[in-house]
């Protein structure tokens, strides 16, 4: 059998650790952050854009009105990817800010 030359085994263990490194954050997620941006994008797609999501008490506000939100009508309105999408986050993440 053929020995690997040292180049070809460096590639192939790069390639191995860029893999399991995407697919680690394909599951694992890498923080809480982008779940906060994208209930920031719930409340801007579900009430507009003038919206924003507080962290803290975990409800949709503007100015001096607020809404709350259970775990099912965000995921109505902002499902999650399925595993074998090519997206990493959903629609409702690109429409929030991390202004939270």
């Amino acid at each position: 059998m053929k020995e690997l030359s040292l180049e070809k085994t460096l590639l192939f263990g790069f390639l191995f650790i860029v893999f399991a490194f995407i697919l680690t954050l394909k599951i694992g997620g890498g923080s809480s952050l982008p779940e906060l941006v994208e209930k920031d994008g719930y409340c801007k797609t579900a009430y507009g854009d003038s919206w924003d999501y507080h962290e803290g008490k975990g409800y949709c506000y503007d100015r001096d009105k607020t809404k709350t939100f259970t775990e099912q009508e965000f995921r109505d309105v902002c499902p999650k990817n399925s595993f074998l999408s090519t997206r990493f986050y959903s629609e409702c993440f690109h429409k929030g800010d991390s202004r939270s």
